[in-house]
């Protein structure tokens, strides 16, 4: 990741932390790990947590392309009886897809302001 300084530092995403969408950014967030001085690897237990901003991300790493993969919720909840016992599929299904709606509303306005740096995002619901 590029500090604040210019300098560029390596740095850990922890897998369990997902992106998080700052509107004023108009950009995805990653939480980025990175070591208090540049002779450590950094790991997902290093001292300093930073969120960085992912188009930055990706130019530095030359990466021009991501997947991204969005929970099956009923996939995910289908051991659990007490969902189907009571009929919550239904409301389960739509908050599914008004959650699939916004994330991909918000993976669509990314890509269109970076198109320009060649930046995409591919949205792909777990099956």
């Amino acid at each position: 990741m590029k500090r604040a300084s210019g300098s560029i530092q390596k740095a850990s995403i922890d897998p369990l932390n997902g992106l998080i969408y700052d509107k004023n950014l108009d950009d995805f967030l990653l939480r980025c790990n990175l070591s208090d001085t540049c002779l450590e690897e950094p790991t997902i237990y290093s001292e300093i947590v930073k969120s960085v901003r992912l188009s930055d991300i990706l130019i530095l790493n030359n990466i021009n392309e991501i997947d991204v993969s969005f929970p099956n919720i009923l996939r995910d909840y289908s051991n659990n009886e007490d969902i189907f016992e009571n009929n919550y599929d239904d409301d389960i299904i739509d908050i599914q897809n008004n959650a699939f709606e916004t994330i991909t509303e918000l993976i669509n306005n990314f890509n269109e302001l970076n198109k320009d740096k060649h930046l995409k995002i591919n949205i792909k619901l777990w099956v």
